[in-house]
């Protein structure tokens, strides 16, 4: 149940969380291919890999996104490049 609950909470509208969401939704997945109950306690090495989650989660609001990107008006074309690593299990 804590499990869902943290992940239910996790707001990233704009897409920039997905690696992180996607790895705790992958857990709930995991939980639920167990056929574990809401209330059932996880096994010691779900219970480590969520830890990890938790902990790697509270470092994520350190990452800081520049916003300004430095156009002017003699600026004729303008690109925006994003790069993703596709996840083995997503």
């Amino acid at each position: 149940r804590s499990v869902l609950f943290l992940t239910a909470k996790l707001f990233d509208p704009l897409g920039w969380l997905a690696p992180n969401i996607i790895s705790a939704k992958i857990a709930i997945q995991s939980t639920w291919l167990q056929g574990l109950d809401w209330d059932t306690p996880l096994d010691d090495a779900f219970a480590r890999q969520w830890q990890a989650f938790q902990k790697e989660l509270s470092l994520l609001k350190e990452i800081r996104v520049p916003r300004w990107i430095g156009l002017t008006i003699s600026t004729a074309v303008v690109e925006v490049h994003g790069f993703a690593d596709a996840f083995e299990r997503a």
